[in-house]
């Protein structure tokens, strides 16, 4: 088929399947001058995705022939003759011979095999030579960031090319098309996203687990510069984001931090190292934190990672064992494999010298010094931060690929708060398991919203740093006593004094996000808006904080590296830095610059007209460059600075010069409609209706009105004419050049008032951690007082003075589930139940009842209860008197792991196996249905010796534990720790049953002494539908099965667990 012919059909095509018509079409078409007819296709499939349209609707048979009525009638309307039937398009489009294809695939440049050349090329194998300046300066920076997806700003524009063209078309659905890049190359692979939405489409990139490099037009077309000039604008890379280090506000969720975590196993610095330790070490870029530990084995560290969720995970190269074992313990986490030498102790040294002058200094308050296993995680997190963070192209300009592009600069580094050194036994163990089960963060329905979980029940912070620490504080409670009853007394004050608590609270909400803007501000990322932002919210700080001592509160916090203090010198210098910024240097929001003079103008210059072609500013500066003359919007007020006030001074009398010579033009020429105007591109210019240019034209050879022979014709548009004067263009060099003095000094300004900021990071971070604390425990009180909750009563040593052993007993009184109980309907009252295990009597609970009757829910409202209690908060309950936990173990529900093999009865047996090795007298141990994935002897047995495991006198873990196996129920007569429970169910005969199998139940949720005698799954499988002859044949077999004879076969379960326990 000839080209046109071709092109002709891809357009009667498009334009059946689109808006943009039959010509629009074909000419996109004929501008692909690279490629044969399919890569022509490609160009149409990309207008026709554009229009948000599917092209292969009109291809389907599935819609009742409507997509073919639909293109009959386009077709029609566009007036097209001989045009190819639908069949024969479809044929021609994909190049098939049969009549009708059975399958087919979309033409794009990916997935054609018969495509030019130039649109395979890679930008590893591309000839240099042959590019154009834009792609060769592309390929300079590509070369330097090759695993990061670079996104290079074209005007209006972030463009990828080559292989990035290829992943944001199959990743984001953009669509594919080229750009030319030289005479020899041709087109090359293109895909693209608009300015205004990059964020959006790097933080889609970022949660797939990619890096996106971004490189910015930090030079206007403005003045001298102008795209024809065949000179290319200065672009340099201004960022570079992986998962792990973002710190723009946009791409972060504001409740939640952004973790890069580093493991490195002790074998990879020595052979002679123990094999069992891993060093863990995780960085929050926006927030600061900085914190290590060391496990023992690879579980306890995919069990710490799943606990810290971090967005991604650094490893040494040649760990594939550790590399499987944490890509499959953490979904959803990207896995960078990094150089051995990275993980070097001593660069750890180093590079934490760097920042804080010495190792010791880097230390927080209460952390010990890092030992070699420690500090090497350390040391990767710090060398990634350097590469990715702190090391920048050099401000070379792109129009000179020959400028080196391994020259880099540096950025100032990412401030971090000091080394914390932890240990897992400091606070409550929560692994993975017991996080999802208990629903500690999000719901089991989905596994991603919070909502019916149990930050959702407690989150009633105001802050978005409020709402990360308790985030941490739910997934790590604290085994510290005195700091809990610390906690606990700050509670107790608030849910009382409940004015003070709504005007701290009301106080709060008006405070930024403080830690993430003072990363944001240390780095010098931060624009004026956002340093405005952080200025007013540090301003609130002094009366938040002494309003809180004042109601009887001290100022002390756990998270804070001093004792209480009054203010110190360096809060006080950062307050009245705060004072000065917001009430002397920086413009109010409503404030407008220079309104006096403004006044003076007229009307016309002080607001935009149509057709005047002078664009709006933008909200805020860009914080990589400096700001245009045009866009730049004021930032300081009058007064802040004299020589500031001089230039802006200057630039306002050219205005007014502007606004006199406007009327003077008037009365020259005598056309009342004439304007001056600007435009970004084409300067200033005087405008006048061309209906009036044309008349005076005509005027100009028989009388009338005729323009000044100095007037120069600089655009023509479709209802006006711009023109220019020699002393226009004078005046114009001496109004931009004050303008761009301005923007300059105030630009100079605005840095180093970031900078005074940027050195008191740490004092501001101190300040937030009291603040975030303040909120958490604000929150805890107004629960707490909103639905009638208690305060626990932790025993100590002194309680148990009488005993060898430290305190274990769990005791709650009438106790509730804290979420259930907000998702109940208000007319049905949550039936609450008490608890008393681990006082020397009951060690093991055996919990028995039917399905659905509330087994699982008492289980979870325990632990529920303890880690609440463990975090400082009231609990729901009407008495509750605790020990400290040292871990809590569940094993709920059926779930399986086809990824890794392993069944249900797999899953159920490993998590099992992990809570006999490392439960003890400390632990709290939830058991719901072990060894129901099995036969029935089998799971009785495994149950039975599960059980009496846990009550032997080596363990005598608390636990309770669910089961259906009635036999289990002889337990109690044969281990003095165990004791026996049931859900109360109240049964209900009907009238003309006589079978008691067939008696309907009502489930009381009420726990009561003494073993069920019934599971009644048949009464449950009834209450949720099956078939009435299923349920009917069911009992007939449970009656024959519960027989004499039957029940005499069985094996004598009691008999065995007394052997068992002589034995």
């Amino acid at each position: 088929m000839e080209r046109h012919e071709y092109v002709k059909e891809l357009g009667a095509f498009a334009a059946a399947s689109s808006s943009i018509g039959f010509r629009g079409v074909c000419g996109r078409v004929e501008r692909c001058t690279v490629g044969g007819p399919q890569h022509c296709a490609s160009r149409v499939l990309g207008v026709v995705r554009h229009q948000k349209r599917s092209w292969h609707s009109f291809f389907s048979h599935q819609d009742g022939g409507r997509s073919s009525q639909a293109m009959g009638s386009r077709l029609r309307h566009a007036r097209l003759r001989g045009c190819p039937d639908r069949p024969t398009l479809h044929r021609r489009l994909l190049g098939c011979t049969e009549e009708r294809p059975t399958a087919h695939r979309p033409l794009d440049i990916h997935h054609n095999d018969e495509l030019d050349l130039a649109c395979r090329q890679s930008f590893r194998t591309v000839d240099r030579d042959k590019l154009t300046p834009l792609f060769r300066h592309y390929i300079s920076v590509k070369e330097a960031h090759p695993d990061a997806v670079l996104m290079y700003q074209c005007g209006d524009f972030f463009e990828a090319f080559f292989e990035d063209a290829h992943t944001l078309h199959e990743k984001l659905e953009l669509a594919l098309t080229g750009k030319e890049a030289g005479k020899e190359i041709g087109r090359v692979p293109m895909a693209g996203v608009p300015v205004a939405s990059l964020d959006r489409y790097c933080a889609a990139l970022l949660a797939l687990g990619y890096a996106v490099a971004v490189v910015e037009q930090v030079e206007e077309v403005d003045g001298d510069r102008r795209p024809t000039d065949g000179t290319l604008l200065r672009r340099e890379l201004t960022r570079r984001m992986t998962p792990g280090t973002v710190m723009e506000a946009a791409l972060l969720d504001a409740r939640r931090n952004n973790y890069l975590a580093a493991v490195c196993p002790a074998s990879v610095l020595s052979p002679a190292s123990p094999a069992d330790e891993i060093g863990l070490a995780y960085v929050d870029v926006s927030t600061g934190e900085l914190a290590v530990t060391v496990v023992h084995d690879a579980d306890e560290a995919a069990a710490e990672l799943s606990r810290v969720s971090p967005s991604e995970v650094l490893l040494p190269r040649g760990c594939p064992s550790m590399e499987q074992r944490i890509r499959h313990a953490v979904t959803g986490m990207s896995v960078s494999l990094r150089p051995v030498d990275e993980f070097a102790p001593d660069a750890a040294r180093a590079g934490l010298a760097r920042r804080f002058g010495s190792v010791e200094a880097a230390l927080a308050a209460d952390s010990s010094a890092p030992d070699a296993v420690q500090l090497a995680p350390v040391g990767a997190l710090l060398a990634f931060l350097r590469q990715t963070l702190e090391c920048v192209e050099s401000s070379a300009s792109a129009a000179d690929p020959s400028t080196p592009q391994g020259s880099s600069g540096w950025r100032p580094p990412v401030p971090l708060q000091p080394l914390r050194v932890y240990r897992l036994q400091s606070h409550l163990i929560l692994d993975a398991t017991a996080i999802r089960n208990l629903e500690i963060l999000t719901s089991i329905r989905d596994g991603r919203s919070a909502r019916g979980s149990l930050l959702w029940a407690l989150d009633a912070t105001v802050t978005a740093m409020g709402g990360r620490l308790l985030r941490r504080w739910l997934t790590r409670p604290s085994r510290d006593r005195r700091l809990i009853e610390r906690r606990l007394d700050r509670v107790q004050h608030w849910s009382t004094a409940h004015r003070q608590r709504e005007r701290l609270r009301a106080g709060l909400r008006r405070v930024a996000d403080l830690e993430r803007l003072a990363g944001r501000v240390g780095t010098q990322r931060a624009n004026p808006r956002e340093l405005y932002t952080l200025a007013v919210s540090l301003s609130q700080v002094p009366m938040l904080l002494e309003m809180a001592a004042a109601v009887g509160v001290e100022r002390d916090s756990d998270l804070c590296t001093t004792p209480p203090r009054l203010w110190t010198p360096a809060e006080q210098a950062l307050f009245r830095l705060a004072y000065r910024a917001v009430h002397e240097a920086f413009l109010s929001p409503d404030e407008e610059l220079n309104v006096e003079a403004a006044e003076r103008l007229p009307p016309e210059l002080r607001t935009k007209r149509k057709g005047s072609g002078r664009a709006s500013a933008p909200a805020i500066a860009v914080p990589f460059k400096r700001p245009s003359v045009q866009d730049a919007r004021p930032i300081f007020r009058r007064g802040y600075h004299p020589e500031l006030d001089e230039l802006r001074d200057r630039a306002n009398g050219d205005l007014e010069w502007i606004a006199r010579y406007e009327a003077a033009e008037r009365q020259r020429t005598g056309i009342s409609q004439l304007r001056v105007g600007y435009h970004s591109l084409h300067g200033y210019f005087l405008q006048i209706p061309r209906r009036l240019v044309l008349a005076a034209d005509t005027a100009a050879s028989g009388g009338g009105i005729a323009l000044p022979s100095d007037y120069s014709r600089r655009q023509t548009l479709k209802a006006v004419e711009r023109y220019v004067t020699p002393e226009l263009r004078a005046r114009e060099q001496a109004i931009l050049g004050a303008k761009a003095q301005a923007v300059w000094k105030e630009w100079q300004l605005y840095l180093e008032l970031q900078a005074q900021f940027a050195e008191r990071v740490s004092v501001v971070r101190t300040l937030c951690a009291e603040l975030a604390e303040l909120d958490v425990l604000l929150g805890f009180a107004e629960v707490a007082a909103r639905h009638g909750y208690c305060r626990p009563a932790f025993l100590s040593e002194e309680d148990v003075a009488a005993t060898d052993e430290p305190p274990r007993r769990l005791e709650i009184e009438d106790g509730r589930h804290p979420v259930v109980e907000r998702t109940l309907p208000p007319e049905t009252p949550f039936v609450p139940n008490s608890i008393r295990i681990g006082d020397g009597h009951i060690d093991l609970m055996l919990l028995m009842g039917a399905n659905s009757s509330g087994k699982s829910v008492f289980l979870r409202q325990v632990a529920l209860v303890q880690v609440m209690a463990q975090c400082g908060s009231f609990v729901p309950a009407r008495r509750a008197t605790l020990s400290l936990s040292d871990r809590i173990f569940t094993r709920v529900g059926a779930v399986d792991d086809i990824a890794a093999a392993q069944s249900t009865f797999v899953v159920e047996m490993s998590e099992t196996s992990a809570i006999l090795r490392h439960a003890t007298r400390a632990s709290l141990v939830l058991l719901d249905e072990v060894g129901r994935g099995t036969a029935t002897a089998d799971g009785v047995a495994i149950a039975q010796a599960v059980a009496e495991h846990l009550a032997s006198p080596s363990v005598r873990a608390r636990c309770i534990f669910a089961t259906h196996f009635h036999e289990l129920a002889s337990l109690e007569a044969a281990l003095p720790n165990v004791a026996t429970f049931r859900m109360a169910v109240l049964e209900q005969p009907t009238a003309d049953v006589v079978d008691r199998n067939d008696s309907r139940i009502v489930f009381l949720h009420r726990v009561e002494r003494g073993a069920a005698s019934h599971s009644f799954g048949i009464e449950v499988a009834r209450m949720c539908g099956l078939p009435e002859a299923v349920l009917h044949r069911a009992r007939t077999l449970l009656t024959e099965r519960q027989s004499p004879e039957r029940m005499s076969s069985e094996p004598d379960i009691e008999n065995g667990a007394a052997d068992s326990t002589a034995s």
